[in-house]
């Protein structure tokens, strides 16, 4: 008897400022260089991948971009999909019999077959804000995580790694010569940012830190002048007043919104914040809130240029090394590793005994520390393909939404591998990234009063913190209030989020982030109840 082709439904439609190109069976969506530093767009996009005869061949051309992007290509009865090293632009798959089901969009899979609830997933979430691993808020639907790519093909779904961080650290002749290498790393990034930028205006959510503050240096060494930079939340808060000097010593316009204006807003019932949640959680992540009433603003206030391209600052504090503590240098085993990622990462609510063991599990089927033999670069990958990916690039959906495009300057492949690459020893408190920075806005006038140079004193006290915090519970209940009171004073991320636990049943909440991940976790439940986009 013949057997059946293999039923193959793509369904990729998110279209917001990036949009999907497409032809003869190939589907492009996002910007990026080639090898050859060409920069790549649509069309240009979509003819760099023209050619593809075969999996291997998708991806060796995979290896070749340096940017955010997702990559469809269809050749016959096989398919072959990709994301960037960040996972930029989701993309979700189901395998069921003869049936496969690929799209960007979760709601997609609720439309087109019975699907429920997944209640492990869910419970990751409202602990980490996002769900780790290949799986989503759906059961038996699957997403690309960061650096992957899927071959279905006869009818058999298969998931490579085509790009991950190295293993090894490179050695440098002295720190010196580390924090030289760093800083022409740095500089090239900025070259590339320029050529992406050209004449466009460009808009910077300037804080009081340093990333953001370096992107605008770049733009300012590389004659870029249409530039906004604009600061959120509660103008009496020492974050705008900084942002404020920094854009004025760099000749940049300078936007405060104060968040006060929409204090009262109803936003949960509105359409607008609905589909932005479906658009930026998409059954994997919570919906970030804080830029949202930012967006808005720029948007129908400010009616900024639609070619605006948006610079925020993620997430040069990672890669610098601002998770990586002093006795993280070496994990003692694969549950030594989880359970420091747990401390860290996942304690949004209160857990018991029972969910402590259940999220060093789930942590522990996605982290790989005997092919990093136990370094601190098992923490990095796991940051990149979990924390980075799903909840800290995923908070830009927002601009995307809005109409707005953006890239990511300081995750430029080049910067990034670099910075990866430095010795424990340079990267734990990101002291020399840190220390680069300093030194180079002391050149151009750029440090604040508030600003400090990374100390070895400093470490020692953010791990005598955690290790007090460990031993007394009631210290970690402290930061938490501290925290809360900080929130609201900078953006009344508390007061907004009153909104939201009008629709939740009482709880205790660690963090603010637990109440947005709750709450939309009842949120795609309802979708699927009523089977509606």
């Amino acid at each position: 008897m013949r057997k059946e082709s293999p039923m193959i439904d793509i369904g990729l439609r998110l279209n917001g400022r990036y949009q999907w190109f497409s032809e003869n069976d190939v589907f492009v969506k996002g910007a990026a260089f080639d090898a050859s530093e060409n920069f790549l767009m649509g069309q240009d996009l979509l003819l760099f991948f023209k050619n593809i005869s075969d999996f291997a061949g998708f991806q060796n051309k995979l290896l070749q971009l340096n940017g955010i992007f997702s990559i469809v290509v269809r050749r016959n009865i096989a398919v072959w999909a990709a994301v960037d090293r960040l996972r930029t632009f989701p993309l979700f798959w189901r395998h069921e019999k003869e049936q496969f089901i690929l799209s960007d969009d979760y709601r997609y899979f609720i439309e087109k077959t019975a699907t429920s609830i997944n209640k492990s997933a869910e419970k990751v979430l409202s602990h980490f804000g996002y769900v780790m691993g290949n799986e989503t808020l759906l059961e038996d639907v699957f997403q690309l995580q960061a650096g992957e790519c899927l071959s279905f093909e006869n009818n058999n779904v298969t998931i490579n790694k085509w790009h991950s961080i190295s293993s090894q650290a490179t050695s440098f002749s002295s720190r010196e010569d580390a924090k030289k290498q760093l800083r022409e790393k740095i500089v090239t990034a900025g070259k590339r940012l320029s050529k992406i930028v050209g004449k466009r205006p460009v808009a910077i959510p300037l804080s009081g830190g340093f990333d953001s503050r370096l992107i605008a240096l770049l733009l300012k060494m590389n004659g870029c002048e249409n530039v906004c930079c604009f600061t959120y939340g509660n103008p009496d808060f020492w974050e705008g007043k900084v942002s404020k000097e920094v854009a004025q010593k760099l000749g940049y316009e300078w936007l405060m919104i104060d968040y006060k204006m929409f204090l009262n807003d109803d936003f949960v019932a509105s359409k607008t914040f609905l589909d932005y949640a479906d658009f930026s959680g998409n059954a994997v992540s919570f919906p970030y809130l804080v830029e949202y009433f930012s967006a808005q603003y720029l948007k129908t206030q400010r009616r900024l240029p639609e070619n605006t391209l948006f610079l925020p600052g993620h997430s040069g504090d990672m890669i610098g090394g601002s998770h990586l503590f002093s006795d993280m240098g070496h994990f003692k085993s694969k549950t030594d590793l989880a359970q420091k990622i747990l401390r860290k990462n996942g304690r949004q609510i209160p857990y018991s005994i029972d969910n402590k063991h259940f999220m060093i599990s789930e942590i522990e089927k996605n982290t790989q520390p005997e092919r990093f033999d136990y370094s601190y670069l098992a923490h990095d990958d796991w940051n990149i393909s979990q924390r980075q990916s799903k909840q800290i690039i995923n908070s830009s959906k927002v601009w995307d939404y809005f109409g707005y495009q953006y890239v990511f300057p300081l995750w430029d492949n080049e910067l990034t591998d670099f910075c990866l690459s430095m010795p424990f020893v340079f990267r734990k408190n990101k002291n020399l990234y840190d220390e680069t920075l300093y030194e180079l806005f002391a050149e151009n006038n750029l440090l604040m009063l508030c600003d400090r140079e990374a100390s070895k004193s400093q470490q020692k006290k953010n791990l005598l913190k955690l290790r007090l915090k460990e031993r007394f519970p009631f210290i970690e209940k402290m930061k938490k209030n501290y925290y809360i009171q900080h929130s609201d004073r900078f953006f009344y991320y508390e007061t907004f989020l009153e909104t939201l636990k009008k629709d939740l049943p009482p709880l205790k909440y660690e963090q603010g982030n637990a109440v947005m991940s709750i709450w939309y976790a009842k949120h795609v439940q309802e979708k699927i109840n009523n089977n509606e986009i």
